[in-house]
């Protein structure tokens, strides 16, 4: 299996041609077989994730995922109920009717708690107030879990809290939270709905990648930053709204949102990084903030379906390649003059962009 999966990666560099891939990918991969060797055809479902990572997934902060959970001894039946601490102040336990409690005061182990050892049988999950940090692979690969209650003391979400629970259709998060942390919901296929509170100031990388069964989705106004590869990957996405306080969308951010037909990017956004909407077949329109001055390499490349882009004045570089392969590109609505489009600074590769027909002091 291990050779499959490397030969999965090789395919997505050849086929994609970029020079880096995602070292934690594979051992992200490696991790799952480890945490639900008994689960192999839930894991099989999860190689197809490698399709949403063509390229590098930016800064992880040291974070390679979770490694604590593969010396758990392995599961026997369990004597209903069955407990233990997962924090100095923090116990958990599990009924015989697959509910897992959380109680007490304060925040989670660094490490993954001892309850994952009885993954399988946990179907839904209520963290009491009192607890004020979800810890990193809280809940990782809990794939009967189908319902959460999370308290209004929780201020953070830990990295890969939510990973690969593929059964959670959705959830609602608190008031209470300000951070969700890295791959936080990554790959949690079945989730459909999710609520972020106003209350929460970034989306780092990955936090909602592979996240498939998500139609829509709301970044509020409290966002600032939409961090590398946040939804990559959510293919049934067929609605994104922007908060009006983001300033940058990172790399990935919306790769493969095959589902998108229009974006919007509002006017506070300064900058879009590489492959920011790269292959979403479907987009047909997109209206770039008034504020926008630089797009990344590839940044809508290979969205074969983009007919029209809106640009705003304030533009000064368009980076290599981020209108390649947008075959039906026809019309662009530039807000400047003749003048101020021939001084913007737009690289190779970008034949579409250029011989469209530019439409001169467009309002919009």
């Amino acid at each position: 299996m291990k050779k499959a999966i490397a030969a999965l990666l090789s395919m997505f560099v050849g086929i994609f041609g970029y020079a880096i891939v995602d070292e934690t990918i594979e051992a992200r991969v490696s991790n799952l077989e480890a945490a639900v060797s008994s689960q192999q055809e839930e894991i099989e479902s999860l190689h197809h994730i490698g399709k949403y990572t063509p390229s590098s997934i930016g800064p992880t902060t040291g974070y390679t995922g979770p490694t604590s959970q593969t010396a758990v001894s392995p599961e026997t039946i369990p004597d209903f109920p069955v407990s233990g601490m997962c924090g100095d102040y923090i116990k958990w336990e599990l009924t015989a009717d697959g509910k897992l409690t959380i109680s007490g005061k304060g925040d989670y182990y660094s490490e993954s708690p001892e309850y994952l050892k009885y993954r399988k049988y946990i179907t839904s999950a209520v963290i009491e107030n009192g607890i004020t940090q979800i810890g990193d692979s809280a809940f990782y690969v809990c794939t009967g879990l189908t319902s959460v209650t999370i308290g209004n003391s929780v201020t953070s979400i830990g990295h890969a809290a939510f990973e690969a629970c593929t059964g959670l259709t959705s959830i609602t998060i608190p008031d209470s939270v300000t951070s969700i942390g890295g791959y936080a919901f990554w790959s949690c296929t079945g989730l459909t709905s999710i609520t972020i509170p106003d209350s929460v100031t970034s989306i780092i990388y990955g936090a909602f990648c592979g996240c498939a069964g998500l139609t829509s989705i709301t970044i509020p106004n409290s966002i600032t930053i939409i961090g590398d590869k946040a939804f990559s990957g959510c293919d049934g996405l067929t609605s994104v709204t922007i908060g009006n306080s983001v300033t940058r969308i990172g790399n990935n951010a919306f790769e493969y949102c095959t589902g998108l037909t229009s974006v919007t990017i509002p006017d506070s956004v300064t900058s879009l990084a590489g492959s920011a909407f790269y292959n979403c077949t479907s987009l047909e329109t997109v209206k770039l903030g008034k504020n926008l001055n630089s797009i990344g390499q590839q940044a809508f490349c290979n969205c074969s379906e983009l007919k029209t882009v809106y640009v705003g004045d304030k533009i000064t570089y368009i980076d290599r390649e981020a209108f390649a392969k947008c075959g039906k590109l026809t019309d662009v609505y530039y807000a400047g003059t003749e003048e101020q489009w021939k001084a913007i600074n737009i690289g190779e590769s970008n034949a579409r962009l250029t011989n469209a027909k530019i439409h001169y002091k467009s309002s919009f």
